[in-house]
């Protein structure tokens, strides 16, 4: 199963409608089975994720985020009371 999944529905009246009954689809979701929850979605959105590569971070630039974001990932990482050293290590 892939979590977080983007995409667009395609049909724009299809679009309009899903993007309108939110209340509803919020309604109705705790009557129906967990398998069968985001399954309508997933049957008329095409997968952005397919559809555009990600593009990646020059070395330089994650080099430069590294050192802007350091202080704040160390601070973060105590507030949480996480190790995000990890974070650090991606980033270089």
């Amino acid at each position: 199963m892939i979590h977080n999944q983007s995409g667009e529905i395609g049909n724009p009246v299809l679009r309009l409608l899903w993007r309108r009954t939110g209340y509803l689809r919020s309604a109705v979701a705790p009557l129906l089975p967990l398998k069968w929850r985001g399954q309508f979605f997933r049957l008329i959105a095409r997968n952005q994720d397919v559809a555009k590569p990600k593009e990646r971070l020059s070395p330089e630039l994650q080099a430069m985020l590294t050192a802007e974001l350091r202080d704040d990932i160390l601070t973060l990482q105590d507030l949480i009371g996480r190790d995000l050293s990890v974070w650090l290590a991606r980033m270089t």
